[in-house]
């Protein structure tokens, strides 16, 4: 789940980038969430990415996405290129791909049922290569103990 996408980082942003992650350790609870729809962006008929919903009765991830965003601007970064939707990302569509729909996408899916928690935040760098993206993870922050967590 991406909260915040910061794209093409020089060595003095991705230090405050890190710095950010480090600022967020111990200041959020770990939401408990709900997996929701399948859904596309843009439009389920012309899907470029597929992704899963995700449901928050108790609002913790919005609140972990609005001190997620505070925080990397407090770092100096700017808003956001676009608002917080929390969903987990399942596919990308390749440019120049058949064109498809997202039934025929998501043909014989099943998600998963159950909770899903979120146990900690990671800054990533993602390396774009032919065969597809390679993810190295660069800074991570865990949750504090929430309410009734007993963490």
């Amino acid at each position: 789940m991406t909260v915040r996408f910061f794209g093409d980082l020089d060595r003095k942003q991705l230090d405050r980038a890190r710095a950010a992650v480090r600022d967020l350790a111990g200041q959020w609870v770990a939401p408990d969430l709900s997996l929701g729809q399948v859904g596309a962006f843009p439009s389920a008929r012309r899907p470029q990415v597929v992704w899963l919903g995700v449901e928050d009765a108790a609002g913790h991830l919005r609140a972990l996405a609005d001190l997620a965003d505070r925080t990397i601007r407090i770092a100096g970064f700017g808003p956001a290129d676009k608002p917080f939707v929390g969903h987990l990302t399942l596919a990308r569509v390749r440019r120049g791909a058949r064109p498809a729909d997202l039934e025929e996408l998501t043909r014989g899916l099943t998600p998963p049922s159950g909770p899903l928690t979120i146990r900690s935040i990671t800054l990533f760098k993602s390396d774009l290569r032919p065969e597809g993206p390679i993810y190295t993870p660069l800074e991570a922050a865990a949750p504090g103990a929430g309410p009734g967590r007993g963490e």
